[in-house]
């Protein structure tokens, strides 16, 4: 399909760019990148054949696959001022209505060469200026007049011209009408400010624009949202939510048979039902995803999703704490499949492996887009990101053929310091700071006005004490008692005003404010206190009164359970109530008096942290329209929703944003699901397997992704769509192409195949009559189409379009075939067959091997030692390439002092650099192993001429190859922490946000030693190197000398001291318990040179169960599972885990949980005034001789419980005070912080 836009619009960007006196260079570097880039199409003079167009200059906006050898990317500060060129690239858009001049007001003139243009016949009525075009034989006639066409007629008519045309008029790329698109950055940078100080820089985007005049998507694809729930009913949403056919809305019934009960816009199988949201849970984070992947576009409000015409089915399977279960991602995906996605996304990871969710993803026909990862802390901040090709996170880390990882790039385009990396694990870079999305719409609910025809009420969740504007509080408090029926004129109604906040012993007393109010309106009115943790007033002292005013401040004790009961029924008896105040929430939540009395549901509570309820606007169409009323906002007001709006409405709220920024790599993974939707709705025959290729084939070059991403490239929209460059479309394997071509406007349609070396590829075309089309094949190293280089085989015959191609494949990588318009326009017909190489399954290939192919003066070494007598040695430019069928492919040879390093590629992708140095020569060891996905690969090993500092040689060799079937791999981190590490010397704990958790130890002299002990069967150890220094490590291997390494940590050659890095590799070990013995061997150490760290120990281990519970899930005691019963209050400190905790000193008070996990963990304070408890798991006494909290001192985050060895289901724990204390204590408080549980779950990132 093509873009119907001119060709020569980066030309015409730059060309303005330089007019005006702008610095672009960052710009024009990047070809592609431009808001209106697209390949541009060479012509050679003379109507030269595509074989004898020159070689292209190299650039870098394709560069060579090997990415180390890449420039880099200036290192620009986020934060820069608006310049003039932010501003004229600012109004650009505002431009795009402005009138034009008309298209066609000039013709491009091609001259014969030598032919004498001040000579042409067009009179000068027609042409107000005339110019030619230096370095060209073309000049442009300004015409005086529209009359393009008998202007052309008559150039054509003179014998000197070769050609006339319009000269076309380019056009930006419409703009959609949506008002905050100019704020999507990642759709479309112009350079403006992102947020706050973060600016970004022009072209540093996924070319939407042009994307979107091939694609803009087709309602009949659909992307799965496995996430949090989705606010279907945003208006920026709610026309491309999926909908179920089959099912009947709030029926009661299956229709559809499928096991799901109204599952009319998806499932929610966090909480078993329909709803896919609920307001009381926050379901942000989902909402955020869908936006932008599939927001609407053209509507006039908000924002433009990447693929604005596809589907959303929202699949709910996180929580509102983020994290959910891989059980039920697994019937999600089921779920999804069923009904017809072609594309789910994953913004969620955990550090857990699950085979069984690997299997689902893996067995799946949808493209799975995930998350790289963050690391944020307990406390939100981040810690330095890790890398995926040592220590991996799920699902990003499982490498199926149908998983695009993404990581995140910032509008600088810079990859983004907090996102996970990994030159292997990580596919593709998107835009991932400061997204702006779609939030929930649904505005807080601060106030009601019930009315069902037997009675009145009016309730509020703030209190009128926090209305600090007297007149308005006065205002408010009338229209509350006017609505009641109780207003203050003529004959003055009975009133019983109930003060119930004498649990407020932190908290003024509030009376004064209502008897302030009643007195002013001219009430009378009588007043009783209820005591704390005491019962109310009566019915019968109730039913005296035409009016109950009750006000509850902030306690958590207030309105008891008997109380409702009385209130009840004085209102079914047709009284009327004000209600107020934010205490009563703290009991009323979820009860029969709130829900079918009030008619009011619980949402959630304020979180003080995040946001500040300050005002609250009246609704229409109730008491309090059209009003503002000003708050004192003390940060525990609730949200409220109505149940039912015929009897109860929502009359006070505070609006909410419905769109938002959000930063993470849970934002960059939705890109890359809206364009796979982009490429599925362009061609809905493609697998999930090919459209991986095309968004990890095309994407812009960035230097700040070499070695970060496999493909070092950020996710271009148009370059995945667009069939005139590379990539191109997907060869078709069996059936013929047909495409149409044209000389002029469309000369060039390009095709990608992935080919094994050893390959036969033929290649047979037949154009329409009167076409002659070429037919060309380009290597896996070519950049561009638009010339010669790279061009692996043509065929190109004499004014016909029958050209047929044989070629054998010398190298294993991505082929692309370029149907070219030569001469003519018309149809064709492209004919393809493969022959496959033949490939190696499972087993061992000796180096005499003849599946081994070797180039260079490889010499045969004999030794008794070797796996077969005999090994490969190389010490000179050459290679040996291996293809085989399997998922795991090793090299085995010997390493020793004169040995150098070599380059690892698996197919034509560089993957490694061992080292075969070691101090003593080591026979039959394992240089290199990696799993790839199942299937027809080929292996490279080449010699590259370099060596370690202490290496005598650069030789390499080969004993032999492995193919395997990829044995499962568990992998846990061992902190510096671990009691299995030991330290002697002068190792400190050092804290630093560099380290993997945040503290690593350090080494300030030589011979300063630690011994790691570890069980499994391989250990990677991740340390840090420095700049300017060279600190010095050896590390043995179960104290055998043979094994000695020493270890160079200095970082000059990564131009930064780099964190978290891989630095020794056990190899395979038998599975066991072994040691790493670390020495500092450092020369010399000067005065304030910086240590040498231990950071962290990576271990695989041989099953799933060695390496499982070690995924760390914090309830606290503001998480909504957590329940409380008695009376409690809450202590803020930062001492407490999550900066709160929660004591009662009542007896039989309770704290209770339902989780799912193996291993619990309950902390609390212990102190001189605590008491004791008793804790029941599955409601039996675990602690049969109590637990004690009492500490002659207090001691934060004490663990005060644990239990090990639960079954992976769903358990309760439950904690009481029994009101009892040791004689040593002072009092008899229970305190509780936060459960730990360990078990397999996801989370979000």
């Amino acid at each position: 399909m093509k873009r119907k836009v001119r060709k020569q619009a980066l030309v015409v960007t730059l060309s303005l760019s330089v007019a005006l006196g702008l610095t672009v260079p960052d710009v024009a570097a990047y070809a592609q990148m431009a808001d209106d880039t697209q390949p541009a199409t060479q012509k050679a003079p003379d109507k030269e054949r595509k074989s004898q167009w020159p070689a292209a200059a190299s650039n870098t906006l394709n560069q060579p696959a090997d990415l180390e050898e890449a420039p880099q990317e200036p290192q620009t500060q986020l934060s820069l001022p608006v310049t003039e060129q932010d501003k004229f690239l600012a109004s650009l858009g505002k431009q795009a209505g402005a009138a034009s001049q008309a298209e066609g007001s000039r013709v491009l003139v091609k001259y014969k060469e030598g032919a004498d243009f001040s000579n042409n016949r067009i009179g000068s009525e027609a042409v107000s200026e005339a110019w030619t075009l230096p370095g060209s034989d073309l000049a442009v006639l300004q015409l005086a007049s529209a009359d393009v066409d008998g202007v052309i007629s008559q150039l054509e008519s003179d014998p000197n011209v070769l050609y006339a045309e319009p000269d076309v008029k380019v056009h930006m790329a419409s703009v959609p009408s949506d008002p905050m698109f100019p704020e999507q950055w990642g759709l479309r940078n112009v350079g403006q400010i992102i947020d706050g100080p973060i600016k970004g820089l022009p072209g540093f985007d996924i070319n939407a624009l042009n994307a979107w005049d091939i694609s803009q998507g087709s309602g009949d694809v659909t992307v799965a949202v496995l996430d949090t729930g989705i606010d279907t009913a945003h208006p920026d949403l709610q026309s491309n939510i999926w909908r179920n056919a089959g099912e009947i809305p709030n029926n009661g019934i299956d229709d559809d048979g499928d096991g799901f009960v109204d599952d009319v816009n998806g499932w929610d199988f966090y909480n078993g039902d329909g709803t896919v949201f609920d307001a009381s849970q926050g379901d942000f984070h989902g909402t955020e995803v869908a936006g932008i992947i599939a927001a609407s576009a053209n509507n006039g409000i908000g924002i433009s999703g990447v693929a604005p015409n596809v589907k959303i089915l929202p699949l709910k399977v996180l929580g509102p704490d983020g994290s959910g279960y891989a059980s039920d991602i697994i019937r999600a995906i089921q779920y999804a499949e069923r009904a017809g996605a072609r594309v789910a996304n994953l913004s969620w990871t955990t550090d857990t492996y699950s085979k069984a969710l690997k299997d689902a993803i893996e067995a799946s026909p949808m493209l799975f887009t995930v998350a790289a990862g963050n690391e944020p802390k307990e406390d939100f901040s981040l810690k330095a990101p890790r890398n995926l090709d040592v220590t991996p996170v799920y699902p990003g880390s499982f490498g199926t053929g149908n998983m695009v990882t993404v990581g995140s790039v910032g509008p600088d385009g810079l990859y983004s310091y907090f996102s996970n990396y990994g030159s292997k694990s990580i596919d593709l870079a998107a835009p991932g700071i400061a997204v702006l999305s779609t939030e929930p719409s649904r505005n807080i609910g601060l106030g009601a006005q019930i009315d069902n025809g037997t009675f009145k009420a009016v309730y509020n969740v703030f209190g009128f004490e926090s209305m600090p504007v007297a007149e308005q509080r006065q205002a408010a408090f009338d229209s509350a008692m006017q609505f009641l029926g109780v207003s203050g004129g003529g004959d003055k109604p009975s009133v019983l005003l109930v003060q119930d906040d004498m649990n407020d012993i932190s908290y003024p007393d509030e009376l004064e404010i209502y008897t302030g109010l009643l007195d002013k309106a001219g009430y009378t009115y009588d007043v009783e206190t209820v005591l704390a943790a005491a019962e109310g007033p009566s019915l019968e002292t109730l039913s005296g009164y035409d009016a109950v005013i009750w006000f509850t401040g902030f306690g958590n004790s207030s309105f008891m359970p008997k109380d409702e009961e009385n209130v009840t029924a004085y209102l079914n008896g047709g009284g009327s109530l004000l209600l107020t105040g934010p205490g009563s929430l703290f009991r009323l939540a979820d009860t029969p008096f709130m829900r079918d009395t009030l008619h009011l549901d619980f949402v959630r509570f304020e979180e003080p942290d995040y946001e500040s309820w300050s005002f609250a606007s009246g609704i229409a169409g109730t008491i309090y329209e059209g009003i503002e009323y000003n708050l004192t906002d003390k940060g525990v007001f609730s949200d409220v929703e109505t149940n039912d709006p015929a009897i109860t409405l929502i009359n006070l709220e505070v609006p909410v944003n419905d769109y938002g920024k959000n930063t993470g790599t849970s934002m960059a993974a939705p890109y890359a699901a809206g364009l796979a939707a982009l490429l599925f709705s362009q061609d809905p025959s493609q697998s999930a397997e090919s459209v991986r290729a095309r968004l990890k084939l095309s994407g812009k070059p960035l230097a700040s992704l070499a070695n970060m991403t496999s493909n070092g490239k950020m996710l271009d929209a148009f370059g995945a769509l667009t069939d005139d460059e590379l990539p191109g479309k997907p060869l078709p394997a069996a059936n013929s192409a047909l495409g149409t071509l044209d000389e002029a406007a469309n000369p060039d349609d390009v095709y990608f195949v992935h080919l094994l070396a050893g390959d036969t590829l033929s290649l047979s075309l037949s154009g329409s009559a009167d076409t002659d089309f070429d037919l060309y094949l380009y290597g896996p190293s070519t950049q561009t189409i638009q010339s010669s280089s790279g061009m692996a085989a043509y065929s190109e015959s004499e004014g016909s379009s029958a050209e047929s191609l044989n070629y054998h494949v010398p190298e294993t990588g991505y082929y692309y075939v370029n149907v070219h318009a030569f001469g003519g326009s018309g149809t064709y017909e492209l004919s393809t067959s493969q022959e496959e190489a033949v490939t190696h399954g499972v087993g061992v290939y000796e180096d005499d091997d003849q599946a081994l192919t070797f180039s260079g003066d490889w010499k045969t070494s004999s030794d008794t030692g070797y796996s077969s007598g005999t090994a490969k040695k190389l010490n000179a430019e050459g290679s040996v390439s291996f293809t085989f069928t399997g998922s795991e492919v090793s090299w085995t040879g010997y390493k020793g002092p004169d040995q150098g390093i070599a380059d690892v590629y698996i197919d034509g992708v560089k993957v490694a650099s061992p080292s075969l140095y070691n101090k003593w020569r080591q026979l039959r060891q394992t240089l290199f192993k990696q799993a790839v996905p199942k299937g027809a690969h080929t292996l490279t090993i080449k010699w590259t001429g370099s060596q370690e500092m202490y290496s005598t040689g650069t030789t390499i060799n080969v004993d032999g190859l492995t193919v395997a079937d990829q044995a499962e791999a568990y992998t846990v981190k061992l902190e510096e922490n671990n009691p299995d590490f030991s330290f002697k010397g002068s190792w400190k704990k050092q804290p630093n946000t560099v380290f993997s958790n945040g503290y690593a130890m350090a080494s300030f002299q030589t011979g300063d030693e630690a011994v790691l002990s570890f069980t499994g069967t391989r250990a990677v150890l991740v340390s840090g190197k420095m700049i300017g220094i060279h600190p010095l490590i050896a590390v043995t291997i179960d104290d055998k000398p043979e094994t000695e390494k020493v270890i160079d940590l200095n970082g000059d050659s990564l131009l930064k001291d780099t964190y978290q890095l891989p630095v020794f590799d056990t190899g395979e070990l038998p599975n066991g318990k072994h040691t790493l013995r670390i020495i500092n061997v450092t020369d010399f150490i000067a005065i304030g040179q910086l240590p040498i760290v231990i950071d962290s120990l990576i271990v695989t281990k041989a099953t799933k169960d060695e390496a499982n519970q070690t995924t760390t899930t914090l309830y606290e005691d503001t998480n909504a599972h957590v329940t409380f019963k008695g009376l409690w209050q809450m202590n803020f400190s930062p001492r407490n885990s999550g900066r709160s905790a929660m004591y009662s000193n009542q007896a039989s008070s309770t704290v209770e949980l339902a989780f799912r996990g193996s291993q619990l963990y309950v902390v609390g304070t212990k102190g001189p005034d605590r008491g004791k408890v008793d804790i029941y798991i599955d409601g039996k006494l675990a602690t049969p001789n109590h637990v004690d909290m009492y500490s002659s001192s207090y001691q934060y985050q004490s663990r005060i419980f644990e239990l090990k060895g639960l079954s992976d289901t769903q358990h309760t724990v439950k904690i009481v005070n029994l009101g009892v204390k040791n004689p040593k204590s002072s009092g008899t408080y229970m305190s509780f912080d936060v459960f730990q549980v360990i078990s397999d779950q996801l989370a979000i990132d």
